[in-house]
């Protein structure tokens, strides 16, 4: 997977000052799309461990009120698990900030049916 850009003090997607980062893919093409330079997959930069222990880093901020996550498209199936791996890793971190996320997909549509599988599992083990 890859992203395309962080932006370490961004007042533009979300509430207060935030980190942000843009993935990078997205099929949805909307029209008048203001990140059409995320659309292609092979485009920005390789999305890492190291990727995600700089957003952390930055976001390590009192200044900062969060993280946002947008794209491209970060629920595609090409991001979505780097895209849980950093919001788990920022909520661990981070619990008092927020955090927000752009899709095109919507839960009852897409990702419903798609991850019920995988968030029972995890509730499953929250409450163990």
């Amino acid at each position: 997977m890859r992203y395309n850009k962080i932006r370490k003090m961004d007042i533009s997607n979300g509430p207060g000052i935030r980190v942000s980062i843009f993935m990078q893919g997205c099929t949805f093409h909307c029209k008048n799309c203001f990140n059409s330079e995320t659309w292609p997959f092979d485009g920005g930069i390789e999305f890492t461990e190291s990727t995600i222990l700089e957003v952390l880093r930055l976001c390590n901020n009192s200044h900062v009120a969060g993280l946002s996550i947008l794209g491209g498209e970060p629920m595609h199936p090409n991001n979505i698990e780097g895209t849980t791996k950093l919001a788990k890793a920022f909520k661990e971190k981070f619990p008092e900030k927020t955090l927000w996320s752009w899709t095109g997909f919507t839960y009852e549509k897409y990702l419903k049916e798609k991850y019920r599988k995988s968030l029972q599992e995890q509730i499953g083990r929250a409450h163990v």
